[in-house]
């Protein structure tokens, strides 16, 4: 006997725009993620810089920063550079938070400033 009801498969994915374009689409939870997990030796191939756009992501998690960071390892690794945009604020508190916003090139939205810990304990602090 079912003791409630099915959880619905993750709608996520990873759209290549262009060359060197990407963007993620869709609940990235641990479940989306999990779909995910391999995909970053797409982003990798071709050792080229990368930028992937993050403002289709509808549900975020800390499951979703890490993935970022083994996809930053990824490109990396291959001789390129992830630059991640269309960060939400509960990604960026989440990476924050993790103490991993350092290792990230996050780029605050409409903007080309990035963030630090500094800055983001600072708008904390002004939002309180």
């Amino acid at each position: 006997m079912p003791r409630g009801p099915e959880a619905a498969p993750s709608k996520v994915a990873l759209v290549e725009l262009e060359p060197g374009h990407w963007r993620l689409e869709g609940d990235l939870d641990l479940a989306g993620v999990g779909l995910l997990a391999r995909e970053g030796s797409r982003l990798a191939a071709g050792g080229a810089d990368v930028t992937l756009d993050l403002g289709g992501i509808s549900q975020g998690s800390s499951a979703a920063v890490a993935l970022l960071l083994e996809w930053h390892d990824q490109v990396r690794a291959g001789g390129g550079h992830l630059r991640l945009r269309g960060w939400s604020d509960a990604l960026i508190r989440i990476a924050t938070l993790s103490n991993v916003d350092d290792l990230l090139d996050i780029e605050l939205p409409g903007t080309t400033e990035r963030t630090t810990r500094a800055a983001g304990a600072a708008s904390s602090a002004r939002r309180a």
